[in-house]
């Protein structure tokens, strides 16, 4: 839901949403949850909020395919 609204909202919109959402222990830990996060940080321009939720988001990731993914998505295209 959070990308959705970020998608018609703008990235802050949704970073409110997560914000205001508690999420269960086992997503918190997930990569997809740091992914999300790491998307909506670097979409709102958080560049350091970004960035630790990106290495979070990697170390988490569980097969090779999925981290080759991620890095696609969450590296920024100047690194």
């Amino acid at each position: 839901r959070a990308l959705a609204v970020a998608e018609a909202d703008g990235p802050e919109a949704g970073l409110a949403l997560l914000a205001a959402t508690r999420a269960p222990l086992w997503l918190v830990d997930a990569s997809v949850w740091s992914a999300t996060l790491a998307d909506l940080h670097r979409r709102a321009g958080h560049a350091e909020e970004a960035a630790r939720h990106r290495e979070r988001a990697l170390a988490s990731a569980p097969p090779p395919a999925v981290r080759t993914a991620l890095e696609r998505r969450l590296v920024p295209r100047n690194e």
